[in-house]
This record gives C-alpha cells, structure tokens and sequence, in this order.
C-alpha cells in the first residue's frame, strides 16, 4: 500500500478513490485505514478483509504450489 502511496503523491494527488478487486481490495483497505485524510472514497469488490482460517490458508498455499509446478517453477 505504501509503494502506492508514494506513486499517487509523486504525481501530485492530494485526495483520491481507490478501487480494490480480491487482494487488491486488501491493499486499498490499507490505504484507506493509513491515509484517511487523503482517501475520499473506497470501493472493495470480492475481497474478504476477515481473518483466514488455518484451513483455508493451507488450501491457498496447496493451490499456489499447483499452480508454480504446472508452470514450472519451484520456490524450494
């Protein structure tokens, strides 16, 4: 969010929106909640800002790695 930030005000926005779809919903979110005074409005769509379970989180991570072995990458 803050590499955002430092790009908006680079090019001299003094007050923004931010529109945020799945994770970038995430990341508008942290805008909005470090720069209150600089976002005006916020639109979050499909994103979940609730805590993930455990189980969802290996889930993610199991589907994550299937994606990286089917392109051929491997983190290891």
């Amino acid at each position: 969010a803050e590499d955002y930030h430092t790009l908006i005000n680079h090019l001299g926005f003094d007050e923004y929106a931010v529109v945020g779809a799945c994770l970038g919903g995430l990341c508008a979110a942290q805008l909005a909640i470090s720069h209150p005074d600089e976002v005006k409005a916020i639109v979050l769509i499909g994103c979940n800002l609730a805590e993930e379970t455990l189980e969802s989180q290996k889930i993610y991570e199991n589907f994550l790695r299937e994606i990286e072995a089917a392109q051929g990458f491997n983190q290891d």
